[in-house]
Formats: C-alpha cells, sequence, structure tokens
C-alpha cells in the first residue's frame, strides 16, 4: 500500500505538450480539472511528458504491434472478412522487420521507461486528460487510424511503462462528458483511488446567473473576486416570468416559474468552489433565494428565482427575454451605483 500523503504533488504536462486536436471544450474542462485538483489538496507541478508519448508512439510504431498478430493473425488470415478492415492492417503486418528491430524497441522503451520514471518520481501521480477530444462514430470510420491514435495520446504508453490508472468523470464541456486519469507507479492503486476521491469532494458548484452579475453588469466584479470561472451562456426552459425589482441603488430581476405563457431567458453559467459558492449564496436578498432552474436543454443548474411576492412588487419584462435588453432601455443613473452599496444580487 503507498497512501497518499497530507501533503501531495499531482504532475500536468507542460502546456506545449497538451493535446486537443481543436477542442477548446475540452481544454478549458482540463483547466478547470486542475484548479479542482488544487482545490482537493494537491499542489501542482509541471512535468516533461515527452518520455510518456514516446513510449506511446512504440505501441503502433514499434515491434509491439506484432505481438497482436501473435494473438489474432492466424484468426484473422483463416477467416478473411471477419474483421473490420481498418483491424486486418494493423494487425496483419506488410512486411516482416528484421528480429533486431524487436530487441532496437525494448532498449528504447528501456530509455523511455527511466525517463517517464524520472518524472513521475518528482510527483505523487499525474493528471491528464483521458482524451484530448470525442469524436463521432462516422468521423472514425472515415479516418480510424489517425483519430483512434489521437484517442490515445494519453494513454498508450500506460501498459508498455507498467503504470496504474484511474479514469474518472470531470466534467461537462458543452454537452458533452469530459474525463481525467489519474497516473502512478504499478500497485499505486490506492493512492489513486483517494485522489479521486478528495477529486470528488472538490467538486464545484455550477450557477446560473440572469442579473446584476451577468458579464458587464454592476455585479460582475462579485464573481471575479470569488475566482468563478465562465462556463457558457444558456437560456432557461421557457417556464419563466421575469420580473424587474427596481428598489436599491441596483436593479435586479427575479424569475418565477409559471405553468402557463411562460419565456426562456438568457442566463450565464459560472463554476465556484464550495466555499465561493457558500460566501455567494449566504448575502441573496429576499424577495430572491436559491433554487433549481431548468435550462432549454432538460438540464437543472442552480439559478436565483423569486418568491411570489417578487410578483407583487417587481414589474413583468419578460417581453426582453435578456435583463441586458431591459437595462438598455433604462436612464435612471442612480441604478449604476457602486455595486458594494447593496447587497449580493442576481
Amino acid at each position: 500500500v503507498n497512501p497518499l500523503p497530507c501533503r501531495w504533488k499531482f504532475g500536468v504536462p507542460r502546456d506545449e505538450e497538451l493535446e486537443f486536436f481543436g477542442n477548446c471544450a475540452y481544454r478549458d474542462a482540463f483547466s478547470r480539472a486542475v484548479r479542482r485538483m488544487e482545490a482537493a489538496g494537491g499542489k501542482r507541478v509541471t512535468i516533461d511528458f515527452a518520455p510518456f508519448l514516446a513510449a506511446a508512439r512504440l505501441l503502433y510504431e514499434g515491434p509491439w504491434v506484432f505481438e497482436r498478430y501473435a494473438a489474432v493473425g492466424g484468426f484473422i488470415e483463416s477467416h478473411p472478412g471477419a474483421a473490420l478492415p481498418v483491424i486486418e492492417t494493423i494487425i496483419t503486418p506488410g512486411q516482416t522487420p528484421h528480429p533486431s528491430e524487436v530487441f532496437r524497441g525494448m532498449y528504447r522503451l528501456q530509455e523511455c521507461k527511466a525517463k517517464a520514471d524520472a518524472e513521475l518520481a518528482k510527483v505523487d501521480l499525474l493528471l491528464t486528460p483521458t482524451a484530448g477530444t470525442i469524436y463521432r462514430i462516422g468521423e472514425v470510420e472515415a479516418d480510424p487510424i489517425r483519430l483512434n491514435s489521437n484517442l490515445g495520446y494519453y494513454t498508450n504508453y500506460m501498459n508498455l511503462l507498467d503504470y496504474a490508472a484511474l479514469a474518472i468523470p470531470a466534467a461537462r464541456a458543452g454537452k458533452l462528458p469530459f474525463g481525467v486519469t489519474l497516473v502512478g507507479r504499478a500497485f499505486d492503486d490506492g493512492r489513486l483511488l483517494e485522489a479521486a476521491r478528495r477529486f470528488r469532494l472538490a467538486e464545484p458548484y455550477t450557477v446560473a446567473v440572469c442579473g446584476a452579475h451577468l458579464a458587464g453588469m454592476p455585479l460582475h466584479s462579485e464573481l471575479e473576486e470569488l475566482g468563478a470561472c465562465f462556463l457558457g451562456s444558456a437560456e432557461t426552459a421557457p417556464r419563466y416570468r421575469m420580473y424587474a425589482l427596481e428598489k436599491g441603488s441596483v436593479p435586479k430581476p427575479a424569475l418565477l416559474r409559471t405553468e402557463k405563457d411562460g419565456t426562456s431567458f438568457y442566463v450565464e453559467l459560472y463554476e465556484l468552489s464550495e466555499n465561493a459558492f457558500a460566501r455567494f449564496a449566504a448575502r441573496i436578498p429576499p424577495p430572491l433565494g436559491l433554487g433549481m432552474l431548468e435550462l432549454r436543454d432538460g438540464s437543472r443548474v442552480p439559478g436565483f428565482i423569486g418568491e411570489a411576492a417578487a410578483a407583487e412588487c417587481g414589474r413583468d419584462i419578460s417581453g426582453f427575454a435578456d435583463w441586458r435588453a431591459y437595462i438598455r432601455t433604462c436612464t435612471r443613473s442612480e441604478w449604476k451605483a457602486d455595486s458594494h452599496a447593496e447587497t449580493n444580487a442576481v
């Protein structure tokens, strides 16, 4: 057993070694995962990922492809057409290399492992994406060798280097899932499971804002001060009415759920740590409160909703469908007062 120490370090590849194949959403999701691992108590250390990548290339470019042929090559040759064409292409060799290539491959792998072990010794575990992107089935069928190689960018070295690994879900990147892999030495399973547990406990909170905390609005700086990470914009399901609460130095809206005559509203999604979320929510003034907002895609996230009293003291502005569109029609200069003059508002 190799337990995770109280003060622990996790390695992350250098920026130039991280590859997301044009998937910006996955790149952002990994950056959030790194921050989450730091929130779980780990210290980030940048490591040289080159020897890991060099070992990964040996899986397809070295003699190990012939190990596959030794296992199933006879079956493929005696059952033509039973395997997918791309599998036959990879496993059936076009030509047999000189036997010395096997030894050269083994020597090269030993060299890669010595360097990779030295990098892994600097930390308690590695944190990488499980995959740098995700593809549709049709895309893989059209270009199977290259795209499958891309999918294995962070994993193809694992067995060759005799490492332990644990893949865990981390976040959503748009509508798609994103995961990370924890990498350790052989038999480090317990350590990786403990790191995964701490990672799960450090799960951030997503909050939807629709008013004074939107980008460019008076209270947006509160989100910045709390270290909030912008996840993207969205729309609520068409089941709400919006009321403008005009009392106070900063205007604010209240969303009320309705079973009829509902409208969709523009919202922005932000990610907060557990502590920051608690601090943010603790200052919500009535008649506002926290509830689960339903988004147009059917998902639910915490967001600011109004009590029934908001419909009595506020003005129905549902026709605008966007708080900023309503604010542009207003000229009350006192509404632009310093945001710190009033308690937290959505």
